[in-house]
């Protein structure tokens, strides 16, 4: 299991809805095809979990994206991954929670 920041969009992710129709610039994406085959991603594509600093954040007013999350052996089951919004009261990502069992 490998996770944290990607710094690429998780394959899925509707950035026009997390960003009001807004969609951010020059965010590159994971490859559909660079996962390994049986390997899996896992990661809650409705909670945003990094946003610009380019200024304090403002509901609305920043980019929203999703690349937080994990990659996992075939030999891990994801039972769920859940992105926990604290609006980036401290940082400039949210978490993201993962429960798996092993194989």
């Amino acid at each position: 299991m490998v996770g944290g920041d990607w710094n690429h969009i998780f394959p899925g992710v509707d950035l026009k809805a997390l960003n009001k129709n807004k969609v951010p610039k020059n965010v590159p994406s994971i490859p559909k095809d660079w996962i390994p085959e049986g390997w899996t991603l896992a990661f809650d594509p409705t909670v945003p979990t990094n946003r610009s600093n380019n200024h304090p954040y403002v509901e609305g007013e920043n980019t929203v994206t999703v690349i937080d999350g994990f990659l996992l052996s075939p030999n891990i089951k994801v039972l769920k991954a859940r992105g926990v919004n604290l609006h980036f009261n401290d940082t400039d990502h949210n978490p993201v929670l993962l429960k798996i069992v092993l194989r």
